[in-house]
């Protein structure tokens, strides 16, 4: 990236995507070490989420990643949409 720590922080956006990545790659190392998987979903709607995490005894845990307070309350609805959609 030869990208300089101000020129990440002046860019929240890219800051956002590597936050983002950070927490997937610690999530993921928690997850395997109980044998559990995680996984992105994006389906033909649009719909997303950063991660799904897919337990042992087969349970789902659905998971965004937001760096703004701002962001809160669209992840919240992105998350409740899931749920309508899978049924939970």
């Amino acid at each position: 990236m030869r990208a300089e720590p101000e020129s990440i922080l002046a860019d929240f956006e890219m800051f956002g995507f590597l936050f983002e990545a950070l927490c997937t790659r610690d999530i993921r190392i928690y997850t395997q070490a109980n044998h559990g998987d995680v996984f992105h979903y994006r389906d033909k709607g649009e719909l997303e989420t950063d991660m799904i995490v897919r337990l042992r005894n087969g349970r789902l845990v659905a998971i965004e990643v937001k760096l703004g307070k701002r962001q809160i309350e669209d992840a919240a609805r992105n998350l409740l949409r899931l749920q309508e959609k899978i049924g939970g």
